[in-house]
């Protein structure tokens, strides 16, 4: 995350510290405890059940010893910024980009006109 090639695209705090890394894993085990809790719910239902997260994001190693190591995160999420949503000509217009998430955002869930991305993180060994 201290790379200036994710940092000045990405925008997440630099120096990247050890809270922040606690911080986002907070805030995504909300979401993806979320998601799991609608999908439990639902578990009798023979209706489909749509998320908007993918609810199981943490990588992990699992050791001979039964011990894990996490490895990193992946996320499956609608697209969260809207200068990815935007034409080029328009990426850096604030009130434009904010148009084109809201209008992403406002898609109901199982549009196939829905943007999505995918993102992650690897944890690199502090060794």
């Amino acid at each position: 995350m201290n790379d200036p090639r994710i940092y000045e695209w990405l925008g997440p705090p630099f120096p990247y510290l050890t809270e922040h890394a606690e911080a986002w894993y907070e805030k995504i085990k909300a979401q993806s405890d979320d998601a799991l809790a609608t999908l439990e719910a639902a578990r009798d239902s023979t209706e489909p059940i749509l998320v908007d997260i993918c609810p199981v994001r943490v990588i992990r190693e699992l050791k001979e010893d039964g011990t894990d190591v996490y490895v990193g995160d992946i996320g499956i999420l609608r697209v969260g910024d809207g200068k990815l949503l935007a034409p080029p000509s328009e990426a850096a217009d604030k009130e434009k980009k904010a148009k084109y998430l809201e209008g992403n955002n406002a898609l109901l869930l199982g549009d196939p006109n829905i943007a999505w991305t995918i993102g992650g993180i690897l944890a690199f060994p502090t060794v």
